[in-house]
């Protein structure tokens, strides 16, 4: 089996140790991670053995992506051309669902596990990025430096990821940044996800690239058009609810893979990318059809510890590596997402993530790391 530990070649079996350790992970990311403390020998070993995975099967790739994308395709004509106004909603949500699942494609053919080299493939995953407002090379380039600086906290110029501050920090910001920080970490930041994790990461990608504004303009443009031509009741259920509910769900996807209750994180200078990738990372314990449609991110501790793992590789991954059989895990459901958005801040003090009720209090008696309980 082919062994791939970074973007241009496949080392050889004695060079998988060495790989592994330089690069932290066996991720894609040419560049090492940044600014933290060498991983433990055993990351180095289990990333050794995740990457006897990291090659993509070519005739899995094409059978589990064209069907979907054929599907998404049908399914958004079908909204269009629909006569039934009792089958609107049923098609709208099954084309959310169905773009959360593209989505997860055109995800990995950023990080080059999927279509590396097939031209056709990446070409044909490109136009849903508009559903999305993400030119590709916007989202590879902010989703790298997150997998670099996975989980680093107290640093806003990590691109990528939710921000998340500790108890320390967080004395520090100013009104203005406690309301905004306070409002992306809230349901009101889930249910308006296109703007904080979608428009504006893009808007300021524009200042480097204007090119990159194009993609929330061409959003925009078709929705005004098809609402002028084929009338804006045909546009909402067609167009509007569709991305917003994809785009609800992915939101949802992003804040729990890195926020939830057991979820250890380190501060400033004390951080590695194995810890990170394998105490910072969640697990969706979900059942098998929601992990279909969610494209298996919610292995997501796996994708971290090396990111050219095809997306329908990942369940087996966890399967053959005992290592990686006890992450923190967490259900998709309302209770699980509103307690993992109470939890505000990292307090060193307690090892843990807490409330900014619980910061308000008097201090308790710190509890020991690894003491927060999973939600699974």
């Amino acid at each position: 089996m082919t062994i791939v530990l970074d973007r241009e070649s496949a080392p050889a079996e004695d060079d998988i140790s060495r790989k592994a350790e330089a690069n932290a992970s066996g991720s894609t990311v040419k560049a090492k991670p940044e600014s933290g403390k060498k991983p433990s020998s055993d990351f180095v070993v289990t990333a050794k053995e995740a990457a006897r995975y990291a090659c993509e099967d070519k005739v899995r790739s094409w059978t589990s992506v064209a069907p979907t994308v054929l599907i998404t395709v049908a399914l958004q004509v079908a909204l269009f051309l629909n006569p039934y106004t009792w089958l609107a909603p049923l098609l709208s949500v099954a084309l959310a669902c169905f773009l959360v699942r593209v989505f997860i494609f055109f995800h990995d053919v950023q990080h080059k596990a999927l279509f590396r080299h097939s031209r056709l493939g990446r070409w044909m995953l490109q136009p849903f990025s508009i559903y999305y407002v993400y030119p590709p090379w916007v989202w590879r380039e902010r989703h790298n430096t997150h997998h670099k600086r996975n989980c680093q906290i107290d640093d806003p110029s990590v691109d990528g990821q939710v921000p998340l501050y500790s108890t320390v920090s967080w004395a520090k910001l100013s009104k203005g940044e406690r309301l905004v920080y306070r409002l992306v970490r809230s349901w009101a930041g889930m249910i308006l996800g296109w703007i904080p994790y979608f428009f504006v990461p893009v808007l300021q990608a524009s200042r480097g690239n204007p090119a990159a504004v194009l993609w929330p303009v061409a959003q925009v443009a078709v929705v005004v058009c098809s609402g002028i031509f084929l009338g804006w009741a045909v546009t909402w259920w067609a167009l509007i609810l569709p991305i917003w509910i994809a785009v609800f769900m992915g939101t949802v996807l992003f804040f729990v893979q890195h926020n939830a209750p057991g979820l250890q994180f380190s501060m400033p200078g004390e951080w590695n990318y194995g810890d990170a990738a394998l105490k910072a990372s969640s697990y969706l314990n979900i059942p098998r059809w929601q992990h279909w449609l969610t494209g298996n991110i919610g292995y997501h501790h796996i994708h971290h510890i090396n990111d050219r793992i095809p997306f329908y590789k990942l369940p087996e991954v966890m399967a053959n590596i005992p290592a990686l059989q006890n992450p923190v895990s967490l259900r998709l459901t309302a209770g699980d997402l509103n307690r993992c958005l109470k939890l505000q801040l990292w307090c060193p003090d307690r090892g843990r993530l807490i409330s900014l009720k619980e910061y308000k209090e008097p201090s308790a008696e710190a509890m020991p790391v690894g003491a927060e309980p999973s939600l699974a």
